[in-house]
C-alpha cells in the first residue's frame, strides 16, 4: 500500500467538498522529492527522490505521506499530536489537523509530515514539525 492508498483511507468527505480553489492536498508529496526545506534557524530537511525523510535522525528514511504547511495557530495541536510515540490515534489526530487546516508549503508556515503506517511503526514515531519554514529550494 503507497502513500496515495493510506491518504484515501484518512482523508474523509469533508476535504473533498472544499470548493477547488481552497483544496491543497496534503498526499501530493511526490512533487516535493528532492526537495530540501530550510528552517528560520537553518536546520535543512529533505524529502529524497524516492520519497523518504531526512534531516532527523529518529525519523531518517521514513516513507512521507502527507505535506503541509501550517499557521502558527495550530503549532501546539499539532505538537500534541505529536507529543507520544505511534498510535493509531495519534497518527489520526496529526493527519486530521493536515487535511482540514494543511495549505500549501510557502516561507513563514510551520512544515508538517505524516509518515506512512509502515513507516511510522518501523519508527515508533509519525510525523514532524518544522516551525517558521523560510524556503523551499
Amino acid at each position: 500500500m503507497g502513500p496515495n492508498d493510506q491518504y484515501k483511507q484518512v482523508s474523509g468527505e469533508s476535504y473533498w467538498n472544499k470548493p477547488k480553489m481552497e483544496q491543497y492536498n496534503p498526499s501530493d508529496v511526490d512533487i516535493y522529492f528532492g526537495k530540501t526545506f530550510v528552517s528560520k534557524n537553518g536546520k535543512e530537511y529533505r524529502i529524497t527522490k524516492d520519497g523518504k525523510f531526512s534531516g532527523r535522525e529518529s525519523i531518517d528514511g521514513a516513507e512521507v505521506m502527507l505535506v503541509a504547511g501550517l499557521e502558527k495557530q495550530f503549532y501546539i495541536a499539532v505538537a500534541a499530536c505529536l507529543s507520544e510515540t505511534y498510535t493509531p490515534k495519534a497518527k489520526a489526530c496529526l493527519d486530521e489537523l493536515i487535511f482540514k487546516h494543511g495549505k500549501k508549503p510557502t516561507n513563514g508556515l510551520d512544515l508538517v509530515m505524516s509518515l506512512t503506517d509502515s513507516s511510522s511503526k518501523e519508527k515508533n514515531r509519525h510525523g514532524i514539525i518544522i516551525p517558521s519554514m523560510e524556503r523551499i529550494r
